[in-house]
C-alpha cells in the first residue's frame, strides 16, 4: 500500500509541474497563536491558508478531530490541489485518517497517510467513523501570482445568536471594501477596518484593492433564526446536528472532564442528558445552571448528548440533589444518565466491576485512584454511563465504608437525622392519598406526614401499608420527606380516618395532619376560598382540583306535594297542578348550604390552608315530589293516595 502510494504522489507531482506550486505545512507541535489546548472549535491560518475544526483539540501533539465533527481547509491565495494528513493511527483502524471522508471526492488513504486530490478553494472533511488525530497537515495550492481576493469568516451559513463578521486578504498592503446588503461592491463602499456584528440576515461582498488594480468578489450570506426550545426529554427524537437551545433551568449532577451530566425539569417531568465538550465553566453536584444553554444535538453509543456548546453561564445557586436508590438489577436503559446511589455492594478493581451481595455485577469507568478492599462492603455513588452499547457506572465519589441505614419506625425517628441522612422505614406507613408527586401517609406512631418524590412508586389508596428508603427535607419552614428510590406495598389495613375539628382549633404546629372540617360555610373573599364556622375562618387551596360532590341524605315529606308539612286539601290541588303541567321528573331539593371538607393542613407563608381531597355540599336531595304512593310515577292515583291520607286523619 504505501508503494502504490508513493507512485500515485509522484503521478501527482507530474501532473501538478505545468502549474505553479506552493506548499504550507502545518505541525501540530508547532505555536498557532491564540489556540488553546481545550476541546472545543478552533481555527488556524496561516499565510492564505486556514484550517476550521467544527469541535476538536489541539493538544500541542496532534489535532484532533472528533467523531462527527468537521475539519474545513481553505485558501485565499490560489486553488487548493492536494492535502496529506498523517495520522497517529492506521487506516480505518482507530483515529485513522480512513475514518474521513468527504463530499468532493477525490480522497484515498493508506496506512498513517490519508491523500486528497482535485482542485478547491475549500474542502471540508467528517469524521464520519470515528476520531482522527493528525501530527502533521500539508497543504498544496496553485500559488499563481496576482491580487488575490479577502477571506470572509465566518463562512456562509446559518447562525442563531449574532456574529463578528471578520476579512482578511494574503497580498500585502491590499485594502478591503466591502457591502452588507448584496450590492458588488466598488473602492467607494465602506473600507474595512475592524471586524462588525451582524444581528439579521445579510449578504456581505467584499473585494481587495490595491494600486487602483481590483480583485475578484467574494461573498458570505448569512440567515439567522431562532434556535427550538426543547427539553432534555425531547434530545432523543431529535435529528442529529440540530441546534437547540434551552430556556430552563438544569441542575448538575456531574462534570467529568468535558462530560457534564444534567437533570432538567419540564412540566414536573425530569429529562436527563450528557453534554459533551468545552462549556467553559467548573460546576459542582447540584448547582443550578441558568436558560439559555444550548447546542448541536449529536448521537454516541446510542445515546443523545449535546455538543458545540454556547451560552453556559455559572451557577446561579446551589440545591440539594439526592441520588437515586438502586440495585443492580435495576439499572437499565431507562436509567442512563441518573445519578443514582448502590448500597452494600463490593467493588472489585481488578476486574473493573461494582457487584452486589446477590451476585449481579456492572462495570465502571474509569480506573480509581485509590484503592478498595474487595472483601468491604461499600456505598457508592454513580452516574449510569454506557460504553460500546454496555452500561456501565461512572463512580464520581470515593466508595465510603458507612454503616447501615439507620432503621425508623416514625416521621420524628427520621427528622432526628441530618438533612438528606437516609433511612429505612421498618415499620410500615399507612398512605392516606397519593397525587402525583405527593403522597401524604400516618407512621405507626399515630403522626402524619408528606412523601414528596415523582419516582415514590404507588398509586396507593387509604389503607395502603407501604415501606421504603427515604431522607428529609424542608419546604416553607416545613419538614417534608423525600424518597430515595420506590415505596413498595406491603399489605393493607383500615382505611385513616380524618380528625373532626373546629377552624379555631386548627393550628401551626399541624401541618400535614388528615382533618375534616364539618358543616362549614364557603366563601370567596376575592384572594380565594375562605371555609367558615362559628369558630373562625380558614384558606382552601384546592391543589389537588376536586369537585363538590352532593348529599343525598335530605328528608322530605313524600304526602306533601306542596311542601308546608301539612297534608290537606292544599296538597290535593298541588298534585294535580303537577299532573297537568306535565312535571312529572325528580327535581332537587336543595340543601342547607353547609359543605363537609376533608383534607390535609399545610402552612405557607406562615399562614394555615387545607389542600382538600373531597368537599360535599349537605341537605339535598332529588326527589319526585308529589309521588305519594311511592311507585317511580305522578299520576291520578297519588290524587287518590292522598285523598285517603286526609280523610283518616
Amino acid at each position: 500500500m504505501k508503494r502504490i502510494l508513493s507512485l500515485l504522489f509522484i503521478c501527482i507531482a507530474n501532473t501538478m509541474a505545468a502549474w505553479s506550486m506552493c506548499q504550507e505545512t502545518f505541525n501540530a507541535s508547532d505555536d498557532h497563536g491564540d489556540v488553546q489546548p481545550y476541546a472545543g472549535p478552533y481555527s488556524i491560518r496561516h499565510d492564505g491558508i486556514s484550517i476550521d475544526v467544527s469541535h476538536g483539540l489541539w493538544s500541542n501533539s496532534q489535532f484532533r478531530i472528533y467523531k462527527n465533527q468537521t475539519i474545513t481547509i481553505c485558501s485565499s491565495v490560489g486553488d487548493i490541489i492536494a492535502i496529506e494528513f498523517y495520522c497517529v493511527g492506521q487506516d480505518d483502524g482507530q483515529y485513522g485518517p480512513g475514518n474521513f471522508t468527504t463530499s468532493s471526492g477525490g480522497y484515498s488513504y493508506g496506512g498513517d497517510i490519508g491523500n486528497w486530490q482535485g482542485r478547491e478553494t475549500c474542502v471540508t472533511f467528517v469524521a464520519t467513523h470515528g476520531q482522527v488525530r493528525i501530527t502533521k497537515i500539508v497543504v498544496t495550492y496553485d500559488c499563481e501570482s496576482g491580487l488575490l481576493p479577502p477571506i470572509i469568516t465566518p463562512k456562509s451559513g446559518t447562525y442563531y445568536q449574532s456574529i463578528d463578521v471578520s476579512m482578511w486578504c494574503a497580498t500585502d498592503g491590499a485594502e478591503i471594501h466591502y457591502t452588507t446588503n448584496g450590492s458588488t461592491p466598488t473602492t467607494a463602499s465602506a473600507r474595512y477596518t475592524a471586524p462588525f456584528t451582524l444581528h439579521s440576515d445579510a449578504t456581505v461582498q467584499a473585494v481587495s484593492v490595491l494600486d487602483g488594480e481590483m480583485s475578484s468578489v467574494v461573498r458570505a450570506a448569512y440567515v439567522f433564526t431562532e434556535l427550538p426550545d426543547v427539553c432534555l426529554g425531547d434530545l432523543d427524537v431529535l435529528d442529529n446536528n440540530e441546534r437547540v437551545v434551552f430556556n430552563h433551568e438544569a441542575t448538575v449532577l456531574c462534570q467529568s472532564g468535558y462530560n457534564l451530566y444534567l437533570r432538567d425539569n419540564c412540566d414536573g417531568v425530569y429529562g436527563y442528558g450528557l453534554i459533551y465538550g468545552n462549556t467553559g465553566q467548573t460546576y459542582q453536584t447540584g448547582e443550578v445552571i441558568p436558560p439559555g444553554w444550548g447546542g448541536t444535538k449529536t448521537a454516541y453509543d446510542g445515546h443523545a448528548e449535546l455538543t458545540n456548546l454556547t451560552g453556559f453561564q455559572p451557577a446561579s445557586r446551589t440545591e440539594d440533589i439526592v441520588p437515586e436508590l438502586i440495585t443492580i438489577p435495576q439499572i437499565s436503559e431507562e436509567k442512563w444518565a441518573h445519578y443514582v446511589t448502590l448500597r452494600g455492594v463490593y467493588v472489585d478493581q481488578e476486574h473493573q466491576l461494582v457487584i452486589d451481595q446477590q451476585g449481579n455485577s456492572i462495570p465502571y469507568h474509569p480506573q480509581l485512584s485509590y484503592t478498595v478492599s474487595p472483601t468491604q462492603i461499600q456505598d457508592i455513588k454513580a452516574i449510569v454511563t454506557s460504553y460500546k452499547s454496555n452500561l456501565q457506572l461512572l463512580i464520581i465519589e470515593e466508595p465510603s465504608i458507612i454503616p447501615p441505614p439507620p432503621g425508623v419506625c416514625c416521621f420524628a425517628d427520621l427528622y432526628e437525622y441530618d438533612k438528606g441522612q437516609v433511612a429505612e422505614f421498618e415499620c410500615p406507613l399507612t398512605a392516606i392519598y397519593q397525587n402525583g408527586s405527593d403522597l401524604y401517609a400516618k407512621d405507626s406512631c399515630g403522626e402524619c406526614g408528606l412523601i414528596y418524590g415523582y419516582n415514590a412508586g404507588g398509586p396507593f389508596v387509604n389503607g395502603d401499608q407501604i415501606i421504603g428508603w427515604a431522607s428529609w427535607t424542608e419546604y416553607q419552614g416545613n419538614k417534608q420527606v423525600t424518597n430515595d428510590g420506590e415505596w413498595t406495598k406491603i399489605g393493607k389495613t383500615d382505611p385513616v380516618e380524618p380528625i373532626v375539628l373546629p377552624v379555631e382549633n386548627l393550628s401551626l404546629d399541624m401541618v400535614y395532619l388528615f382533618v375534616k372540617l364539618e358543616r362549614v360555610s364557603l366563601v370567596e373573599d376575592g384572594y380565594g376560598l375562605l371555609a367558615e364556622d362559628e369558630t373562625g375562618s380558614v384558606f382552601i387551596y384546592n391543589r389537588f382540583g376536586v369537585e363538590i360532590e352532593e348529599d343525598m341524605g335530605g328528608e322530605l315529606i313524600p304526602n306533601d306535594p306542596n311542601g308546608d308539612n301539612e297534608v290537606n286539601i292544599a296538597d290535593v290541588n298541588e298534585l294535580i297542578k303537577r299532573i297537568l303541567s306535565g312535571r312529572t321528573t325528580p327535581e332537587w331539593v336543595g340543601g342547607d348550604g353547609t359543605y363537609d371538607i376533608i383534607g390535609f393542613i399545610t402552612v405557607y407563608n406562615d399562614s394555615i390552608e387545607i389542600y382538600p381531597i373531597r368537599i360535599v355540599h349537605h341537605g339535598g336531595q332529588y326527589v319526585l315530589i308529589g309521588d305519594v304512593n311511592g311507585d317511580g310515577e305522578l299520576n291520578i292515583a297519588d290524587v287518590n293516595c292522598i285523598i285517603r291520607i286526609i280523610l283518616e286523619q
